[in-house]
């Protein structure tokens, strides 16, 4: 099999258009991980699957897979083979696979023979560096909003989704697809006869991920854990999230604080009123005590200050955020 460079999303990946027949897919969206398997698996009629498809999870070593590579199907045909959790611990020092030199040639000889009517299918595993020039990379990472606000209504199809739900949607999903696609068969179910998705199903029914873990951040400021604090922004930065939504939902949440902390209404009221559950009230009101009324007032008015600077463009988004993060913990 000849060396390839290539590296397509997996929102790309066209089964009929593919360009070899080794893909390691990467990246930890497991839906898409599980779109680009389907299509591949699609190249077998369903009544062969059982014969012609050989799945490897948690192998040690390469061996442990190599007769399926020189073995044919019972039907003949295409053969597909899948390896999953390949690998040992990776080299603190070259960030390679620590596998023994006979095992990369046993690897190496299977992709440069690999067939035309075999298919390898790698995921979970740490490949050796010198062995992924025999693959076709597709990347199964979480998409950013937009591509992902332009996908979902396709599935929801012949039905509809309006604007705000379909943004709510996917940001209370924290841009996983397959919790994205397990929420939309949650909100077809409810909506029966309904032709829309509107943004108060998609409030009522879907959990907001994101906003869980902004509580984290708040209570984690109020403990003055400034580890644990910058550690949870940082996730959210790495995982791609719009600082404009983290600046937001840090205004919701500290504005949810300090009216916890001024309301006389007990824990069932004020839920009701906030249309929060009463867990909620109960946390927000213990979580508000460690920073008093003052503070919660002064990180309130720093964070709205902070949302006026980015809206009116005296800073940009990046920047009103980390400066008022670096304001919270330092109160």
């Amino acid at each position: 099999m000849k060396e390839t460079k290539n590296v397509l999303k997996a929102i790309d990946f066209k089964v009929e258009e593919r360009l070899g027949n080794a893909f390691l897919l990467s990246g930890d969206d497991v839906y898409w991980r599980d779109y680009v398997i389907k299509n591949l698996l699609s190249l077998l009629p369903e009544t062969e699957r059982e014969f012609n498809y050989r799945s490897f999870s948690d192998i040690k070593s390469i061996e442990e897979a190599e007769s399926a590579f020189s073995s044919m199907g019972f039907f003949g045909g295409m053969n597909i083979v899948s390896i999953s959790g390949y690998g040992a611990k990776k080299s603190a020092s070259k960030g390679e696979s620590k596998v023994s030199d006979k095992e990369k040639r046993i690897f190496e000889d299977i992709l440069e023979n690999l067939g035309e009517s075999t298919i390898l299918i790698v995921y979970n595993s740490n490949i050796p560096l010198s062995l992924k020039k025999y693959f076709i990379e597709v990347d199964c990472g979480k998409l950013d909003a937009i591509t992902l606000r332009s996908y979902v209504p396709k599935l929801i199809a012949p039905k509809k989704i309006d604007g705000n739900a379909l943004y709510t949607l996917v940001e209370n999903c924290n841009r996983d697809m397959a919790q994205i696609d397990n929420e939309i068969k949650k909100l077809k179910a409810y909506m029966d006869a309904k032709q829309v998705i509107t943004l108060e199903m998609v409030e009522s029914l879907v959990a907001n991920t994101v906003e869980n873990e902004i509580f984290e951040l708040a209570n984690a400021i109020a403990e003055k854990n400034k580890l644990k604090a910058a550690n949870l922004f940082d996730k959210f930065v790495a995982r791609g999230i719009d600082f404009s939504y983290i600046l937001s939902s840090l205004v919701s949440q500290y504005r949810r604080l300090l009216h916890c902390a001024l309301s006389k209404k007990s824990d069932k009221e004020l839920a009701e009123a906030l249309k929060i559950k009463e867990f909620a009230v109960k946390k927000s009101r213990e979580t508000a005590a460690k920073y008093g009324k003052a503070t919660l007032k002064s990180c309130l008015d720093e964070l709205v200050d902070a949302e006026f600077n980015f809206k009116s463009g005296v800073m940009v988004d990046e920047t009103a955020v980390r400066t008022v993060m670096a304001k919270l913990m330092a109160k």
